[in-house]
């Protein structure tokens, strides 16, 4: 499963938790790939993130105490991708 939410850290939504449980309940296999450990920087700038656009068009609340917040591993939207793919790689590789 892709969590593509870019623009939230942390606690990822019931849904998926739940999606989760009743798959591994019923015999499947399940992989989470979470977007939110990223930190999506634009290729032409390196040091650009694109997580901060969420922040200001959608207005969410800037926290408190961000150094609590989980470190994101800086890549650009061609190296998401290509993480994505080598998930999902290894991910099938195991079935």
């Amino acid at each position: 499963m892709l969590y593509s939410n870019q623009f939230a850290v942390g606690n990822k939504p019931i849904g998926i938790a739940s999606l989760a449980a009743i798959a591994r309940r019923n015999g499947h296999q399940f992989e989470l790939f979470d977007c939110t450990q990223f930190q999506l920087v634009r290729d032409d700038v390196s040091e650009s993130d694109w997580n901060l656009a969420g922040a200001k068009t959608l207005a969410f609340k800037a926290a408190s105490n961000p150094e609590r917040l989980p470190a994101r591993t800086p890549v650009s939207y061609r190296g998401l991708i290509d993480k994505l793919l080598g998930s999902v790689d290894e991910f099938t590789a195991t079935i």
